[in-house]
């Protein structure tokens, strides 16, 4: 599995990003572990996995993601520092323990594709080919439209 580094963690707790990649008992549910702010967490790739796969871009996760019905962007940061990328994920108050599970093994998933196949036609093949563990998730049944009248509105 890629080595992730922690670019920044807000909100809930300061240690809650560490409760995915260590115990439990690891973070400490106290008042003066909560810290104002947006409930964002942020990560990239880590230096070492830059050097030893440098013809995988970071930007390609995003893309693959959004096909799994995630929406996890892949931003530059500020001026000085506009060659680091991260990757972004808002954490919601909804978002729970399953819901990380899910988006942690298609990062994985799609990280590890792409290393045992690292070039943009296979980052683009991924988007066609990628395995929907999720069920169909919004989609309507074809039986569910209403019939077209021949005009531009559609009864509501």
């Amino acid at each position: 599995m890629p080595k992730r580094q922690l670019v920044s963690t807000k909100k809930t707790q300061r240690l809650a990003f560490y409760s995915w990649v260590a115990t439990p008992s690891d973070v400490v549910a106290l008042p003066q572990n909560y810290e104002e702010g947006l409930p964002v967490v942020a990560f990239r790739f880590s230096d070492n996995f830059q050097e030893k796969y440098p013809e995988i871009e970071q930007k390609w996760i995003q893309t693959l993601l959004r096909a799994k019905g995630w929406i996890v962007p892949n931003y530059e940061l500020a001026p000085d520092l506009e060659h680091v990328q991260i990757l972004r994920v808002v954490v919601r108050e909804h978002m729970t323990e399953g819901l990380v599970d899910n988006l942690i093994s298609d990062i994985v998933e799609v990280t590890e594709g792409l290393i045992n196949h690292a070039s943009s036609s296979h980052a683009l093949n991924l988007l066609g080919h990628h395995s929907n563990t999720h069920g169909s998730v919004g989609k309507m049944d074809d039986s569910s439209a209403s019939q077209s009248s021949g005009t531009y509105s559609k009864q509501c």
